[in-house]
């Protein structure tokens, strides 16, 4: 088994209500925005804005749910906590909008569809909001009119100004749990990956594709892993920073009744976990943050010489975003070694006339 599916297979997340803070569930009770996890409960909401389900079941597209996709980092991330703690939140409303606002610019970037993490060029709030305002709706469906005219508002309200004080404003993300970048190793979990015997049945999916695990010495990527070298099994702690967005609304993403001008179906996404071109396949959900990370293998000789090489330098070394080896003056920093996304289900699901 590859790398990625058997730490996918592997972490435990929490329950989604162990994550919630006060804030963010009077949010959701207010309006309609929810995670995939929440959709349930965000269709009975929104059938009773129009006390007719059988109506909203026409404009729904229910369709078995994906597996919130697991793509490890093909490159180290290292933050420096210092730069997100104390950021302003429901129940921190006194808190710094600065570590806010790092935070909403570390996870915005939608994720290009590939078995490893890379941040494309496109935002998701810039998109949400593309999609949002463009939408175009067939025969005024009263269902769908409310749903966009209810999604339009939580949009239009949930907003800060640009920090630097010119016109322009930015939509918040808030972590759950809050204090995630200060958080002690006692909160982490520990896991034991054997690649050699890791279960098939999992929380997570992945994109089918070739790994890409490659060295980065003193922040220098070198070369890939010698395709002889197998690992046999990975031991790390970690803990789950999930992502709360309460200006955004998947349920404009479920319903049919809309389009985009001079666009075909599926523009925005194709649905599928499989094979997806849409601009807007995943959104980031959570993020895995890891430490004392032992990867036990087989080394090919390349892949030795290069950690003999980084001990004798004191360089620090990653394999893919997993910390090897650093100096022992090495400032403690938060390491990121995968994210988590929903699928964007098929939308719209019709072509523009």
């Amino acid at each position: 088994m590859d790398l990625i599916k058997a730490i996918a297979n592997s972490v435990k997340i929490p329950r989604a209500s162990e994550f919630e803070t006060a804030d963010l569930r009077s949010a959701e009770k207010a309006g309609l925005s929810f995670s995939g996890n929440q959709f349930a409960s965000g269709f009975q909401q929104a059938s009773s804005l129009i006390g007719n389900p059988s109506l909203a079941g026409n404009v729904l597209d229910v369709q078995p749910q994906n597996k919130p996709i697991f793509q490890l980092n093909q490159l180290p991330v290292s933050l420096d906590p210092d730069a997100y703690k104390d950021a302003r939140s429901g129940s921190n409303p006194n808190g710094d909008l600065k570590p806010l606002f790092a935070f909403r610019q570390l996870v915005d970037p939608v994720p290009k569809f590939d078995p490893n993490y890379f941040a494309s060029s496109y935002s998701t709030e810039m998109l949400y909001a593309n999609f949002l305002n463009g939408a175009t709706i067939l025969r005024n469906d009263p269902f769908v009119s409310g749903v966009i005219a209810n999604a339009k508002k939580q949009f239009e309200e949930e907003y800060f100004q640009d920090m630097d004080g010119t016109s322009g404003d930015w939509r918040p993300v808030y972590a759950s749990p809050e204090d995630w970048a200060t958080a002690d190793i006692s909160r982490f979990s520990e896991v034991s990956v054997d690649l050699n015997n890791s279960s098939e049945n999992g929380l997570f999916g992945t994109i089918q594709g070739k790994e890409k695990l490659q060295w980065n010495l003193g922040g220098q990527t070198t070369q890939a892993m010698n395709p002889e070298t197998k690992i046999e099994s990975l031991d790390m702690k970690y803990l789950f920073v999930e992502f709360r967005r309460p200006w955004f609304n998947l349920l404009l993403f479920k319903m049919n009744q809309w389009y985009l001008s001079g666009q075909q179906a599926g523009f925005c996404s194709s649905g599928s976990s499989k094979v997806n071109e849409g601009a807007f396949p995943l959104i980031p959900t959570g993020m895995l943050i890891a430490r004392d990370v032992k990867l036990n293998a087989n080394w090919h000789q390349d892949d030795k010489t290069i950690m003999d090489k980084s001990l004798a330098s004191s360089d620090t070394a990653y394999l893919g975003p997993f910390l090897m080896s650093g100096p022992a003056s090495h400032k403690p920093s938060i390491q990121i070694i995968a994210w988590v996304s929903e699928v964007i289900p098929l939308s719209p699901k019709v072509d523009a006339p």
